[in-house]
């Protein structure tokens, strides 16, 4: 979320001193989603599919990169940056609801599969 917010932040930028404080921002939150994906895997996927799982996200991540900046440029000059960054912060904010979601339910795991193996369901 925080990259949605330096995102959106450098859209709505009345100068380009703010929009650089945005993309600081932005950059930090790129920082702790790097963090979050590599917490996610080695969470969510069995030890024989991890080393898989972190080559799948790591490849789908540079190949939706390159292509997002192929057609942002194209679109930069057809309706503008300020439109590209406000729709790559929605992009970006969708991404990080959808991250929270998985989190969550990475973590609720461990706790169900503990209830399951020992019998004991707390009250």
């Amino acid at each position: 979320m925080l990259v949605a917010v330096g995102i959106a932040g450098a859209a709505a930028a009345p100068n380009v001193w703010v929009a650089s404080a945005s993309v600081i921002v932005a950059g930090c939150g790129n920082g702790s989603a790097i963090v979050c994906n590599s917490l996610l895997v080695q969470r969510g996927a069995p030890d024989a599919l991890r080393g898989r799982a972190f080559a799948m996200l790591m490849s789908t991540n540079v190949a939706f990169v390159t292509a997002g900046m192929v057609i942002a440029g194209w679109l930069t000059d057809a309706i503008g940056a300020r439109w590209i960054l406000a729709a790559a912060g929605a992009f970006a904010g969708t991404a990080g609801i959808v991250g929270f979601a998985l989190a969550r339910r990475a973590s609720a795991e461990p706790e169900a599969k503990r209830e399951l193996a020992t019998g004991y369901l707390p009250s």
